[in-house]
């Protein structure tokens, strides 16, 4: 499991971007092969925020930065979050028809892995 909030700290210091990143893309492509075939609405929704705070992260003007990065890693534990801590599923429900597929939240991270020139071994 990703350790959101050491990542965070770890944020304090911008020299660590690069590294807060790859970890980032690390755990995000293993989270979408262990949940293949049963991510639910409340992880798609926040999984696909937190690759596109990635990426506005990895194309910010001014770099390194972790701006957007921290989001992205507070949308990632959002998408860990146990189901009883949830807020009601209709807000959810509500999008239904916009969720991204699995294929399309891990092309999107591997795109920004590409981009960064961090090659996980997950890829596939």
């Amino acid at each position: 499991m990703i350790d959101t909030c050491t990542l965070l700290l770890q944020l304090n210091d911008v020299q660590q971007v690069a590294m807060v990143r790859a970890a980032f893309i690390d755990y995000a492509l293993i989270l979408l092969e262990r949940s293949r075939e049963t991510l639910d609405a409340w992880e798609t929704v926040h999984l696909a925020n937190a690759i596109g705070a990635l990426s506005l992260n990895v194309h910010a003007l001014q770099q390194p930065t972790s701006a957007w990065l921290r989001l992205a890693l507070s949308d990632i534990e959002r998408a860990l979050m146990p189901p009883a801590h949830r807020p009601a599923p209709d807000v959810i429900r509500s999008i239904q028809n916009e969720w991204p597929t699995l294929q399309q939240l891990r092309d999107a991270i591997e795109s920004i892995a590409t981009e960064i020139d961090h090659f996980p071994n997950r890829m596939t």
